[in-house]
């Protein structure tokens, strides 16, 4: 649960996988990513966060959860773009 949210609160599913998974970063792959979003790595979790807020919006928490959890989801295309564009605006990129 991230500070200053409840623990039902969507924002809380960044933080989950629909799978257990393994990462494996390559620093110059990382770094590489943090330049284009102009140093800020945070943008990517306020994305992150947006979309899921977009799910729920769109199709309720319970669909929000399945489409987490890899469920197929009609109309989730255009939740994503939608969502890919309020970022873009947002950050200028």
């Amino acid at each position: 649960q991230f500070q200053g949210t409840e623990e039902a609160d969507i924002d809380n599913l960044t933080n989950r996988a629909p799978y257990p998974s393994f990462h494996i970063l390559r620093e110059d792959e990382v770094s590489s990513a943090v330049q284009k979003l102009k140093g800020d790595s945070s943008k990517v979790w306020n994305r992150n966060v947006r979309l899921l807020q977009n799910l729920q919006k769109t199709f309720g928490r319970q669909k929000a959860e399945k489409i987490m959890k890899g469920d197929e989801v009609d109309g989730i295309d255009q939740v994503l773009r939608d969502t890919k564009e309020e970022v873009e605006k947002e950050y200028d990129t």
